[in-house]
Formats: C-alpha cells, sequence, structure tokens
C-alpha cells in the first residue's frame, strides 16, 4: 500500500526505482495499492452480506498472496 508514510521513507532513504520495479513485476496488479482501494472490502465487510462473515483476514493486496 503506497501511504503517505511509505512515500516519506522513500524520500529519506531514497528512491530507488530498479526496485521498485522488481517489486511491481510479483504484483499482479501492476501497480502499488492506494488507500481507495480498501473501499470495496470496507463496504462489503460494513453490508449484511458479511454477516456470516468471521475470524478471516481478508488481504487487499493486489494478488500479492495469489501470486
Amino acid at each position: 500500500m503506497l501511504s503517505q508514510l511509505i512515500g516519506r521513507v522513500m524520500l529519506i532513504r531514497g528512491y530507488d526505482p530498479d526496485r521498485s520495479r522488481s517489486i511491481l513485476d510479483r504484483i499482479p496488479a501492476g501497480r502499488w495499492g492506494v488507500a481507495s482501494d480498501l473501499g470495496g472490502a470496507t463496504v462489503f465487510l460494513a453490508s449484511p452480506a458479511s454477516d456470516d462473515v468471521s475470524g478471516v483476514v481478508l488481504p487487499v493486496d493486489g494478488g500479492w498472496l495469489g501470486r
């Protein structure tokens, strides 16, 4: 997830485009996640459709865990 905090750390430590590309090449979505990507999961978990969902981890990771 590319957050403001991660963006700041990248500025402090120095942005390495080669490392970034090597990570992005392994993410099935092909891009860094952003905060708004959590919206769909949040709406689902807050809706009656998730009434029987409990005790699970719902990854919102662009497919990283499924690769």
